[in-house]
């Protein structure tokens, strides 16, 4: 399978990844364009198929206050997503794309923290192969059925 990591993605045809999430976690198109033009996004394509995304932004570039980043530094990036699509998944391929954003951001900022919340067991997990620090647990997470755990992972 050929993988192609890429920024040329119209921000519309992403808008496929949120119709995997629960209404209280859908970003529209506007919320999602305000963090991507801020942000470090990146898409993954398997053998020209979108497949996955990854995309944060730096907490001081942000319009909105998010839960349990009251303390946080300004510079740390908040990863709102690592998603990938259904028919793509439990292979493998959301560690691939999480470890090349992290280099994204690794590369292109001097932000020592990433944070951001992990809603599914199987980011949980990921997270912290990669070093994260979970640390606060909320129980329906937007008015959802998922748990989410606030996580902290070393940048620099």
């Amino acid at each position: 399978m050929m993988i192609k990591f890429t920024k040329q993605v119209r921000i519309e045809d992403s808008m496929v990844f949120e119709g995997y999430y629960e209404p209280g976690l859908k970003l529209s198109l506007e919320e999602k364009q305000d963090i991507l033009e801020h942000g470090i996004y990146i898409y993954m394509l398997l053998d020209g198929q979108l497949a996955g995304e990854a995309y944060g932004a730096m907490l001081c570039d942000l319009d909105e206050e998010i839960e349990d980043c009251a303390g946080e530094s300004p510079w740390s990036i908040y990863c709102y997503s690592t998603t990938i699509l259904p028919p793509f998944q439990r292979k493998g391929w959301g560690t691939i794309l999480k470890a090349f954003w992290l280099g994204q951001c690794r590369e292109h900022t001097d932000s020592e923290w990433i944070i951001g919340h992990s809603t599914s067991p199987i980011i949980h997990a990921m997270n912290e192969r990669f070093g994260a620090e979970h640390t606060v647990r909320h129980e329906k997470w937007y008015d959802t059925t998922r748990v989410a755990w606030f996580y902290k992972l070393k940048n620099k």
